[in-house]
Formats: structure tokens, C-alpha cells, sequence
């Protein structure tokens, strides 16, 4: 079933949401009333369909309707809600107990057969089948979190980039080379954006195969920088995307070769977690990539999600992260209560109204400086300022954010 009474504001959000991307004319006040009433309708669906958060609305005294303001300071959710199973279960495949707690986070019991499931892919495909799709994280100690999406959930995800990113230039997607630097499957955080990517454009390549967990040997990083010589040679304009750590990779094994310059109009976008070898900080990395790649900084494009949220906020051209209209972006203090101000440093909290199937008022565990004042760029609304880094007490990300790009 379609999301009830919340989808026609969904799709005004998706309306106002191109109309900010493209820096054409918007009203802002109305486009935040209709986020705002679209997270009131959303806090109304949770307490009927989901468990876990109905206890903590019941406990709050929330469980009627509810402002946005209530829900900020009352009923946020950290990331670390789908990732507390007890270990063990999975040590011991007990993917029955898995499936049950589960569905005390999602808007229905799952009723996916799990004869023979001694495997999380395996128990994933099974999920699917019964149409909740599992997305994958993992932080630093290597715990999985398990985001369960239903199809409209997943929709979202995979396709409101095409509404609520800028385009990274102009002109036909269709004469541009893509090169991924990541894997292609297992449903962490690469998954998403190599398909979503892979596929707006005429010829791409991908660093490696299906295995989320190995990184690329030798032919698989032969191969990938082959394919970005041959777009050289051909001044075709590429995108390459890819973890921090992988750009940087790339930008060594080049270093003393033969000097490499994109086409005009190329773009370097990173994103997601730093699972394996660790990048440079940020200004010596884009310096690496101007000197290695012949991109400057101004093609140079960092985005931000992770793998609970179901859109990406990605960098102008003055280096902030940019909130979309279709969904609020708020900072907390050390206990998780909003600061109200035009400028405020904290942890951020993220209210998703298309999160359909599971709670989407959530803190991904991530700190910086939120503001409201605007950006010479010309896109309305809040931004983040400056770098994003892990909040105190939270676990580090291994392979987390998931961004969803589109080139137009």
C-alpha cells in the first residue's frame, strides 16, 4: 500500500525540492509547512505501525498527535536502534529471532520463509521476497546495522536524488564515463550509488566486483585506471565517484605516471564511509586530486548520508552541505535537545518523513555546525558548515553513507 495520507505531500516536497535544486524561485515558508505537516502525519503512522517507536511515544506521553517540536526533543531515534540485537543471534544463525526483532522496527511482520537461511545474504534474499529490503552498515567494530525498507521506502531512497541534488553540470548525462570506485553489491553503502550512477550514463566501470568486504587487488585498480586514461585520451568528460580513502588510492597510484588531465567539465564526487585505507585530510586530498586528475576544486563535490536516511546532502561550490526541502535538519546538544539558533554546533539530528517503513526522526551520530544564514551559492534553507566528524559516543562508521547521485 502507498503511504496513506502522507504520500500527496511527498510528492510536493519532490515538486518544491526540484524547484530548489535548480535555484528557480521558491517559496520556502509553504514548502516548510508542508514538510512539517508531512512529519506530523509520520509521527501519527509510527505510533500506529511501529512497535518500537509506539513504546517510546506511549512512554513520552505522545502517543496523539504531536508538534515537530515535541518530536525533536522527545521522540528522536539514534542509529544504534537497528543494530541492538544481541549478537549471538546471528553467531548462532538464529535468523527467526533476527526476523522478529526486526519487525518491532518496521511497519509490518515480516512473514518471509527461513528454512535453510544460515546466511545473511541468504537471509536478505529471502526478506526481499516478502518485500522488506535490508540496507547494510557497518561501523568500526564491525556490528552490522539493518535498515529495513519497504518498496515505496526503497524508492525513495534510489530515486529522490534525481529531485533534491543540483546538477553537477550541464548538458546531456548521456556523453559522460563513470567510474565507481567501490563495490557493487551486498547492500552497504556503495550499493545504492553505483547503480543509481552506473546507470545515468553511456559507458561506466566499476573498481570492483561483488565481494563488499575485499578491497581491489591489482588488476581491479589496473583496469579501473585504464578506463579513466582511455576517457582522457578520448576528452570525454567522466564522474568519478568513491569513498575518500579509494580517491585517494587512485590519485597515488597515479602520482610520478604520466600526468593525467580529465576532459573540461569532469567531476570528482566522494562520499560514504572510509572502510579501508584512510584519506588525507580534506584540503590535501583536493589538492591530490587537482594535481593527479586535473579536476579543481570548484568539480569537486563531497556528499553526505548515511545508511538510516533516504536522501544526500551534497557541497556547493563554497563547501556547505545543503539540506533539501524534503526533510529537517536540526542540531542537539550533549542530551540530545534541540539548539534553536541561525548557527549552532552539535550533533545532528535528521527528520525524514520518507522514511515510510521504519522510525526516520533519526541522529545518525554525526556532529557539525548547522546554519541557518544564507550561502553565496543561492540555495535556501539550512546548510552544514565546514567538516562533519563522529559525535562523542558514537561508533565510528566503517562503510555507512549512502549516497544516491544523479547527473541532472
Amino acid at each position: 500500500m502507498a503511504a496513506d495520507d502522507i504520500a500527496p505531500l511527498l510528492a510536493l516536497l519532490l515538486t518544491a525540492a526540484r524547484t530548489w535544486s535548480r535555484h528557480e524561485p521558491l517559496d520556502i515558508a509553504a514548502a516548510d509547512e508542508i514538510r512539517f505537516e508531512a512529519l506530523r502525519r509520520a509521527h501519527r503512522r509510527y505510533v500506529r505501525r511501529l512497535p518500537v517507536y509506539r513504546r517510546l511515544a506511549e512512554d513520552q506521553g505522545l502517543g496523539g498527535p504531536a508538534s515537530v517540536a515535541a518530536i525533536v526533543d522527545e521522540l528522536m531515534i539514534t542509529s544504534d536502534v537497528f543494530k541492538s540485537y544481541d549478537p549471538r543471534w546471528l553467531e548462532d544463525r538464529s535468523f527467526d529471532r533476527m526476523t522478529q526483532w526486526l519487525g518491532d522496527r518496521f511497519t509490518r511482520a515480516p512473514s518471509a520463509s527461513l528454512d535453510g537461511v544460515t546466511s545473511v545474504a541468504e537471509w536478505r534474499r529471502r526478506l526481499a521476497r516478502d518485500e522488506v529490503f535490508l540496507t547494510l552498515s557497518t561501523g568500526t567494530s564491525g556490528r552490522l546495522s539493518f535498515v529495513p525498507r519497504d518498496g515505496e521506502t526503497l524508492q525513495a531512497l534510489t530515486s529522490n536524488g534525481a529531485f533534491t541534488i543540483p546538477p553537477l553540470w550541464d548538458g546531456d548525462d548521456e556523453d559522460v564515463d563513470c567510474l565507481v570506485l567501490g563495490p557493487a553489491g551486498r547492500g552497504k553503502g556503495m550499493e545504492v550509488v553505483t547503480r543509481a550512477v552506473a546507470r545515468s550514463v553511456r559507458r561506466s566501470h566499476l573498481l570492483s566486483g561483488t565481494d563488499a568486504d575485499a578491497e581491489p587487488d591489482e588488476a581491479a585498480w589496473d583496469a579501473a585506471l585504464q578506463f579513466l586514461r582511455r576517457s582522457a585520451r578520448e576528452q570525454r568528460r567522466v564522474l568519478v565517484f568513491g569513498t575518500p580513502g579509494h580517491v585517494e588510492q587512485a590519485c597515488q597510484r597515479l602520482a610520478g605516471g604520466r600526468p593525467l588531465r580529465l576532459a573540461a567539465g569532469s567531476v570528482v564526487l566522494t562520499g560514504g564511509g572510509r572502510k579501508g585505507a584512510q584519506p588525507a585530510d580534506g584540503v590535501a586530498l583536493r589538492d591530490r586530486i587537482a594535481d593527479e586528475l586535473g579536476v579543481d576544486g570548484r568539480q569537486q563535490v563531497d556528499a553526505y548520508s548515511a545508511a538510516e536516511l533516504n536522501f544526500v546532502l551534497m557541497t556547493c561550490a563554497y563547501g556547505r552541505y545543503h539540506v533539501p526541502p524534503t526533510v529537517e535538519a536540526v542540531v542537539l546538544d550533549d542530551a540530545l535537545m534541540q539548539i534553536d539558533a541561525e548557527e549552532a554546533a552539535g550533533t545532528l539530528g535528521f527528520l525524514d518523513p520518507f522514511a515510510l517503513s521504519y522510525p526516520g526522526f533519526i541522529v545518525p551520530g554525526d556532529r557539525a555546525l548547522l546554519s541557518r544564514l544564507p550561502c553565496r551559492c543561492g540555495l535556501l534553507g539550512p546548510s552544514i558548515v565546514g567538516e562533519i566528524v563522529r559525535a562523542a559516543g558514537f561508533e565510528a562508521r566503517g562503510c555507512a553513507g549512502v549516497a544516491t547521485a544523479t547527473l541532472g
